[in-house]
Parts: structure tokens; C-alpha cells; sequence
């Protein structure tokens, strides 16, 4: 988790040069991050501070399907990003195009 933290923190300029070169690619990645982060910690939060202390029925089940469908979705964002990414970068390596913005 630390290595997640200071990636960004280090190499700030880098990924925002990566995010200013390839927007689609770099929103899609992002709101996998996103996705996954509010799926997992949002609905656990919700959960145990909102609808535990007002519903007194058992909404774990629900819970659980929410979150690992938030973090299922949000993988396959993340994954989608990277290899459309990946993708654009050998076409422009055979071909020396600016195509895939």
C-alpha cells in the first residue's frame, strides 16, 4: 500500500505528462482507481455508519456483492486503460503516427 502512496508522490510530473499525453487512457485508469477505492471502503463505510444503526435488517449480503462488483468493474477500468494504452503505443511505434490521442 505505501508503494501505491509514493509512486504518485515521486513521480508527479511523470504522470501528469502521461495523463496530458493520453487522457482516455489515463480517465480510464482513474476511475478504476476510483471505482475500486469508494466500491471497497465506501460501502464498508456506509454500511457499518449509515444503514447499520437505521435498518434493522441484515444488509451484509447486499453489501458484499456491492463492493466486490465495484472493485470487479473498477479492475477491468483499470486493465482496459492499460492495455489500450499499451495498444497505442506499438501502433506508434510501427507506424510513427500521433493517431491514438
Amino acid at each position: 500500500m505505501g508503494v501505491l502512496v509514493a509512486l504518485p508522490i515521486l513521480w508527479w510530473r511523470d504522470f501528469w505528462q502521461l495523463g496530458r499525453q493520453f487522457p482516455q487512457h489515463t480517465a480510464a485508469v482513474g476511475l478504476g482507481v476510483v471505482l475500486f477505492v469508494l466500491g471497497g471502503f465506501g460501502s464498508d463505510w456506509v454500511s457499518q455508519w449509515v444503514l447499520q444503526p437505521l435498518v434493522p435488517v441484515a444488509v451484509e449480503p447486499i453489501r458484499i456483492a456491492f463492493e466486490e462488483w465495484c472493485e470487479l468493474v473498477g479492475e477491468n477500468f483499470v486493465v482496459l486503460g492499460v492495455v489500450t494504452f499499451v495498444g497505442c503505443k506499438l501502433d506508434r511505434l510501427k507506424a510513427d503516427d500521433v493517431r491514438c490521442r
